[in-house]
């Protein structure tokens, strides 16, 4: 499972990082949004829900259709606490206030964090949501995967 990780982690990260160089990543920026960033998010997220399935599969047999993001994040919670994780953004050309990220962060654990919730939308209708593919989404998106 690390290394189909460390290889998402490392197929996206290249991609937002040369996009900060068109976009600063910096707070008046972070609901930035295009068909890029829409595209970014879904790779993203569709990797997440892949390895999900694979978690869910491989710890508590589960048959992948019965995956949903709140099951995964609990079982990466019972596993290594996930939701307690923070992430610090380190990049030199970023401004941002806030530099800590907490990427499974949900109100209640039948929720789904906010970039997961962005990304459906966007997969299901992008017409209508083009904006939930906006650069913050995938910051911490990639950070959640």
């Amino acid at each position: 499972m690390e290394n189909v990780l460390a290889y998402i982690c490392t197929a996206g990260k290249g991609s937002v990082c040369d996009y900060t160089f068109a976009v600063a990543l910096n707070d008046q920026q972070k609901q930035v949004y295009s068909a890029l960033l829409g595209e970014l998010l879904i790779r993203c997220c569709s990797e997440c829900e892949n390895a999900g399935k694979s978690l869910l599969s491989i710890h508590q047999g589960n048959n992948p259709s019965d995956f949903n993001m709140p099951r995964v994040i609990t079982e990466l919670n019972n596993l290594m606490q996930i939701e307690q994780k923070k992430l610090e953004i380190i990049w030199p050309y970023q401004t941002l206030q806030d530099i800590n990220i907490i990427p499974f962060k949900r109100e209640n654990s039948n929720d789904n964090p906010e970039w997961f919730y962005g990304y459906n939308k966007l997969k299901h209708n992008r017409e209508n949501h083009q904006d939930k593919g906006n650069l913050w989404n995938v910051v911490v998106a990639l950070g959640g995967r």
